[in-house]
């Protein structure tokens, strides 16, 4: 049987387009990001029946992208619907849904008082776009695509290991969304149920992570901290996050997983050195001296990033092997 984003590829080919990623929906539709033979991305939807392409800057549900388009700025992602970012002037707009932007804006205004936490500057909001300026550097995912010394990947993951730490030490947990194990596990297995219901690719289901001690005590999570989160500038100190729009209290152990998985999978991808990685990921736990609790909470924690990144990227045609392998191989630290 033909799974929904194999029909989704096909429907894609026949216009002359590149299926890169899909997200999908409970409904079953999948959210695309598709590219041109011409090498320009644009985003689509798949309904079950058809495909539907969004001509470039252009999203009903999304009705100031077409402005700043006209303006002169640049779509660097758009999912149909849902969000889109625009580079214009030195500076970058998340387009939201109508009554999503403020709650982004004040989330990182407040973050952006925290002692050490280095966030993009909120320049305006209205209620459908938050405008924020760029941080200097590049994001550890560029950074890693090149040679470096032993030196370089100590210095850079000490500089990552104290921002992760500043940000768990950020006030007002009480005021943020909880997110604990049991809420981990569910997202995993919603993404593993997507995954198999409109890829047909086959995943193991998690072991039951009851067995550890559950922890009351929560930080400031980032939620999707991974490499092209974190931005390294050359000449702070200062490590800046990007994108914490599902800041959540939680464990601190969910934070450091998920980032040292993704690590692991670039390595795995040919997108950073397999020498390198570990070095990093040691140098990161290393500054951040995270408590005996929270290193015996990461093994768990891990095994739902390796469950869930293997479900995402079942919907990434180009990628799922070096996923798949996060399953099938011994971890690299």
């Amino acid at each position: 049987m033909t799974s929904a984003l194999e029909q989704a590829v096909r429907e894609a080919e026949g216009l002359g387009l590149e299926l890169l990623r899909a997200t999908p929906r409970r409904d079953g539709r999948l959210l695309l990001t598709l590219r041109t033979d011409s090498g320009v991305e644009v985003a689509g939807r798949w309904t079950g029946e058809k495909l539907q392409v969004f001509p470039y800057g252009q999203d009903e549900r999304l009705p100031a992208l077409a402005a700043l388009v006209r303006d002169g700025g640049e779509v660097v992602a758009h999912r149909a619907g849902r969000r889109a970012v625009v580079r214009h002037s030195g500076r970058f707009t998340k387009v939201l849904p109508v009554g999503k932007a403020r709650g982004i804006a004040e989330t990182l205004t407040q973050v952006a008082q925290w002692p050490g936490v280095v966030v993009p500057p909120v320049l305006g909001c209205t209620d459908q776009t938050v405008t924020l300026g760029a941080l200097p550097g590049a994001t550890l995912h560029e950074w890693l695509k090149e040679p470096r010394s032993t030196a370089e990947l100590a210095q850079a993951g000490a500089r990552v290991g104290l921002a992760v730490r500043s940000l768990h030490r950020g006030s007002s947990v009480g005021a943020l969304p909880h997110h604990d194990l049991a809420a981990e596990l569910d997202v995993t297995l919603r993404w593993i149920e997507l995954a198999e219901r409109l890829t047909g690719t086959e995943l193991p289901r998690p072991g039951n992570p009851a067995v550890a001690p559950k922890v009351t005590v929560g930080v400031p999570l980032h939620r999707d901290l991974h490499d092209k989160q974190i931005v390294l500038p050359q000449t702070s100190s200062d490590v800046g996050l990007l994108d914490l729009d599902l800041l959540a209290g939680g464990e601190a152990a969910l934070d450091l997983a998920n980032l040292l998985v993704h690590l692991e999978l670039r390595a795995r991808q040919g997108l950073a050195s397999a020498e390198a990685v570990p070095a990093l990921s040691q140098a990161v736990l290393e500054a951040y001296a995270p408590s005996v609790e929270t290193l015996s909470r990461m093994g768990t924690y891990a095994q739902l990033t390796r469950l869930r990144l293997a479900a995402v990227y079942a919907f990434r045609p180009a990628d799922r092997p070096e996923a798949a392998s996060l399953l099938l191989s011994d971890p690299l630290f």
